[in-house]
């Protein structure tokens, strides 16, 4: 090894110095001609680098600006794309989807890290993944990690999804930013999640200015296994909604964090076993109704220690946790709700058989606790005038 960290390569009884990246089987986009100023066109060159990239290869950007025109995109191959950190190497897209990884088996996983994908437009999807439909897959198929997804001008530009996930198995995303524009533009989406896509790790996200934070849709099949923890996600109209009204969900996890929404903080349909613990939910300032966490048709679903509070303008009809119907067995424990306008935990029609317990604060609620289900326990919950 030398002493700027080159190894030296011997073929053929020849010896040649070279860096450990290129050692290691890395395409650096640079050696096929992209300039990474931030003005010439760089698709050409960096296609040029996508094709050379063997399966199991990596996809290097050093420290630059690529202005592109069409996806990094890779299918039925194992691929990693990386570069020195977002604000250091940064993929400018204008008129094309980012990133695009297509796993065509069990076999092929991809890597993406310590990127910055921006966009030019208003349309468009920054990071797409599709899966293989395979029965079961235990090993995990996708990193991202450190990467920042958002616009080019945030004034004009947005990403219409900042990543999207179907059929993926045992996706991790971790330490990644997701920025819309301005307008918070109703219909964009920083996670979007769609069809049998199974157990998916995501911590530590931060997604601000879009319309929905995280969306899962019911799709063909059903997704199953979505685990936040420390999520922040803030100016937006919904942190996070799974509606799964025809082929069902199951188990959500959120843990801690923090959502600022102007109309649901949390909105589950038809995804039983799902889990709520320790998350600050606030209204923010809107002149719409709110809700700060509603589940339909979620058996066996547990709140606890959430914060939801209306800290704006009291405007409309404002609901702290809502179990909406055919909701049972479920718990909603140790929370604190306050100032809101309509209830402050809502149990409706044919919410039955499940526990309030132990809830604090929920008299500063113009309902307190409203019980139109049967069969509930309510139990040892303070300031509200609802107990037993």
């Amino acid at each position: 090894i030398g002493t700027s960290g080159q190894i030296l390569q011997t073929t053929g009884g020849a010896a040649t110095w070279v860096t450990p990246l290129n050692f290691k089987g890395y395409v650096n986009v640079k050696d096929y001609g992209a300039a990474g100023d931030g003005v010439a066109d760089d698709n050409a060159a960096v296609q040029s680098a996508i094709t050379a990239t063997s399966d199991g290869g990596t996809l290097y950007f050093p420290p630059g600006i690529y202005v592109l025109t069409s996806a990094v995109a890779f299918t039925g191959q194992s691929v990693s794309i990386r570069g020195e950190g977002p604000k250091t190497s940064i993929l400018r897209f204008n008129g094309s989807n980012g990133i695009s990884v297509t796993l065509s088996s069990e076999f092929n996983h991809a890597s993406i890290q310590d990127l910055e994908v921006q966009n030019s437009t208003t349309a468009n999807t920054g990071i797409l993944i599709t899966g293989a439909d395979v029965a079961s897959s235990p090993e995990p198929h996708l990193f991202i990690n450190n990467v920042v997804v958002g616009p080019n001008n945030p004034v004009s530009h947005r990403w219409a999804r900042g990543i999207q996930l179907s059929e993926v198995w045992n996706a991790r995303i971790d330490n990644c930013l997701i920025r819309g524009d301005n307008a918070e533009t109703t219909g964009t989406f920083g996670l979007y999640i769609e069809d049998q896509t199974i157990d998916t790790h995501v911590a530590n996200i931060n997604i601000k200015n879009v319309g929905t934070g995280i969306f899962v849709t019911d799709g063909t099949t059903a997704a199953e296994g979505l685990y936040i923890s420390n999520p922040i996600i803030v100016g937006v109209e919904n942190g996070i909604n799974w509606e799964a009204p025809t082929n069902g969900g199951l188990l959500l996890t959120v843990s801690g964090g923090h959502i600022n929404a102007k109309n649901r903080g949390i909105y589950l349909n038809n995804v039983p076993q799902s889990y709520i613990d320790g998350t600050l939910i606030y209204k923010q300032t809107s002149t719409r109704s709110w809700v700060g966490i509603f589940a339909q048709a979620c058996d066996d679903t547990r709140i606890s220690g959430v914060m939801a509070l209306d800290n704006s303008t009291a405007v409309g009809s404002d609901n702290g946790i809502v179990l909406g119907a055919n909701s049972k067995n479920c718990h909603i424990t140790g929370c604190n709700v306050k100032n809101m306008t309509g209830s402050g935990i809502w149990l409706q029609t044919s919410a039955n058989d499940n526990t309030v317990m132990g809830n604090d604060g929920i008299a500063n609620s113009f309902a307190n606790i409203t019980n139109n289900g049967s069969s509930n326990i309510l139990i040892h919950n303070f300031h509200t005038s609802a107990n037993p």
